[in-house]
């Protein structure tokens, strides 16, 4: 629905930003174009009118020259994030006349312009120039972060641990997608507080993702199709499917979803020891940078490496 609103609204852009089209439509997709999805509510007390899903696309088709993240660059699934910008325009023009002309470097830690103030937005609307003169606390400066990057096209989220939050992105494009974070305060994996799908995705997950990109978005999706093949198949078809879908993933191994589609079959039982052990052997030397991956995959399969003799002779071999 909000693709076609897009395409209808303007052909040409879509056609020129395809990306950012549908990373608009899967941020927006829940409100059918009317909000947002999983919004920041509060932090639009005060403030004009967020735009809309029509009006926030044709400002990025607008400006993305004058943007210093080069959207017309980025896959979907990272540009979801800036889509998720429920800044109005007149404080977007506020943040290009700020920081125009800025690099990368030197965004990553703005969130320190805000003083730390208890309770200084109280009373006030909560616009973008006045978090700078009046201060607050983490939330405040993250906020700040996250919508003054998200407005420089920049896909940003943020991060929260016990008591504290702080602003996250994935930054980069082809070959060069990495994940980064700033104020973090030693937090080693917060919760995402703001996501086109889901409340429990962690920063590990944006990491692997800006992994799976940088490795090559066509064959991170390749995986991603393959691994739904597999949930789909018959049992006599399992090692092979799954088989097949190892070979994917050892041209890109950073698929939450084809791991997960591997797990399962693995403690399904129709998964045969050799291809368990390839599958734990791969799992372990491609994902050794990505520790909370590996134990989500071995969370899924524990049940069947711990009650079939078979397989957990099989992870002894890979341990060894």
């Amino acid at each position: 629905v909000c693709l076609d609103q897009l395409r209808r609204h303007d052909q040409a852009a879509c056609e020129r930003l395809p990306h950012l089209a549908v990373g608009f439509a899967h941020a927006w997709s829940a409100g059918a174009g009317d909000v947002p999805q999983l919004r920041w509510a509060p932090w639009t007390e005060g403030r004009s009118p967020i735009p809309t899903m029509l009006e926030s696309f044709s400002w990025y088709a607008k400006n993305r020259r004058k943007l210093p993240f080069v959207i017309g660059k980025a896959s979907w699934p990272m540009l979801t994030y800036t889509a998720l910008n429920d800044v109005p325009l007149e404080e977007r023009d506020w943040v290009l006349k700020r920081y125009r002309g800025k690099k990368l470097e030197d965004l990553h830690d703005i969130f320190g312009q805000v003083p730390y103030v208890s309770g200084g937005l109280d009373g006030k609307a909560k616009t973008l120039a006045n978090m700078i003169e009046f201060g607050g606390v983490c939330t405040v400066n993250t906020q700040f972060q996250m919508a003054c990057m998200r407005t420089l096209g920049i896909p940003a989220t943020f991060a929260g641990g016990p008591g504290h939050c702080w602003p996250c992105w994935i930054a980069g494009t082809d070959r060069d997608v990495h994940f980064d974070r700033a104020n973090d305060l030693g937090n080693s994996d917060g919760t995402i507080g703001q996501w086109a799908q889901s409340w429990q995705l962690k920063e590990s997950d944006l990491s692997l993702l800006a992994s799976g990109l940088a490795k090559g978005a066509d064959r991170l999706r390749s995986a991603e199709l393959c691994a739904a093949a597999v949930r789909n198949c018959s049992e006599a078809v399992t090692d092979s499917a799954v088989s097949a879908l190892l070979r994917l993933l050892a041209g890109n191994p950073y698929s939450h979803r084809a791991w997960q589609a591997v797990a399962v079959a693995v403690r399904s039982g129709g998964v045969a020891p050799r291809t368990a052990v390839r599958a734990l052997r791969l799992l372990g030397k491609s994902l050794h940078e990505h520790p909370h991956a590996v134990l989500q995959v071995l969370r899924t399969m524990v049940c069947l490496l711990y009650t079939s003799p078979a397989h957990e002779t099989s992870l002894h071999l890979v341990c060894r």
